[in-house]
């Protein structure tokens, strides 16, 4: 099961993709390659030894936004920060549209495959993501 939590957070974390506008400057995911020519595009696939201190920075913002904003309706997962307010955060809209289609993605596999306790899940994770950043 904590596995299964641990899985449920990455998805909705860093399941991004690499489309950028050309509009954003602050932050941009960056293609690493290591010494075995691994590939990394994504900012959530970059080994925190590869990661620039801005990008270790956004994914800690990310992190918090998101466990302290996915709520559930319904056994649905639910971002309860309109774009507006999520935009006054700092984080670039790009993540924004990342993490609706994320959440969509999950409650489809909760469909899919007969979750109904989502609820347990995110209170589970939520209370996971508290003790490892205390």
């Amino acid at each position: 099961m904590r596995n299964f939590i641990k899985l449920l957070l990455c998805i909705t974390l860093f399941s991004c993709n690499s489309h950028t506008s050309h509009n954003e400057t602050s932050v941009k995911d960056t293609t690493y390659v290591d010494i075995k020519g691994q590939k990394y595009s994504f900012l959530g696939q970059i080994p925190d030894s590869l990661r620039t201190e801005e990008q270790t920075k956004l994914i800690k913002k990310i992190q918090k936004i998101v466990v302290n904003h996915i709520v559930v309706k319904d056994n649905k997962q639910v971002f309860d920060l309109s774009k507006e307010e999520f935009l006054a955060t700092g984080i670039p809209e790009r993540y924004y549209k990342m993490l609706q289609r994320n959440i969509s993605d999950n409650n489809a596999l909760f469909d899919s495959i007969g979750i109904t306790n989502v609820d347990e899940l995110v209170r589970k994770t939520k209370e996971e993501y508290n003790k490892s950043v205390q």
